[in-house]
């Protein structure tokens, strides 16, 4: 899987685009395209860096995603167990709040 222009739009667009594939069992996930939007071209970190930085730090090594539902289609999510703690990871890619049952197996 490889991730490229959504951070475009904004950072939910970029991890929401990602989300799928990592609770579908991704093994591996490339980010390019990444300057300016992940790391400027001057080594600093980028607007959408800290974000993608959460996501990568909460998602590695957890081994594999569980099923994750939601009854909100604008609700973007991917969960992970890791011993006792589980780690969520939500996007709303809507403009507006939205309220969501999120089901996990």
């Amino acid at each position: 899987f490889t991730e490229t222009t959504l951070y475009g739009f904004s950072t939910a667009s970029g991890i929401a685009h990602m989300l799928p594939a990592i609770s579908a069992g991704i093994e591996k996930m490339i980010i390019y395209q990444a300057v300016p939007r992940v790391i400027r071209d001057d080594g600093s970190d980028g607007q959408h860096y800290a974000a993608t930085k959460r996501l990568i730090d909460y998602s590695k090594g957890k081994g594999a995603a569980l099923r994750v539902e939601t009854d909100n289609e604008n609700g973007i999510i991917a969960a992970f167990k890791d011993g006792t703690d589980l780690h969520v990871h939500l996007c709303n890619v809507d403009s507006s709040t939205r309220t969501m049952n999120i089901n996990l197996e």
